[in-house]
């Protein structure tokens, strides 16, 4: 015989569902990283990931670094170069990198001060 499930144990079990459901619809809609202005910065990052997918780390490195040079602030390349350097054992490049990620982040976040009016 199958046990029988109360009532609420049902609607617990469908909530929690539902709920995960749309925690993971909401994050899909939030873009994690969306500086997309600059096609040779989106060119070296995914030249890097190709390089990276095929665990040539030292070639997607040198990718990073040249779209690192032309916009020093761009989410996606920092968090492709705390990656690469994870990948490569090296754990103060990557802990700078994600320091300098969540740096330009929560600078981000913030409103700009409004300045008062002078009459």
């Amino acid at each position: 015989m199958l046990p029988v499930a109360s009532c609420a144990d049902v609607q617990s079990v469908s909530m929690s569902k539902f709920s995960a459901l749309f925690v993971v619809v909401a994050l899909s809609w939030v873009p994690l990283h969306t500086n997309t202005g600059n096609p040779f910065v989106e060119k070296y990052i995914n030249a890097s990931q190709r390089h990276f997918d095929e665990k040539d780390f030292v070639a997607a490195l040198s990718d990073i670094e040249h779209a690192l040079e032309r916009d020093d602030q761009h989410f996606g390349a920092l968090e492709q170069w705390a990656k690469i350097a994870t990948a490569m054992g090296d754990m103060d490049t990557a802990a700078y990198a994600w320091h300098s990620w969540m740096k330009i982040a929560v600078a981000a976040d913030k409103s700009i001060v409004s300045r008062k009016r002078l009459n």
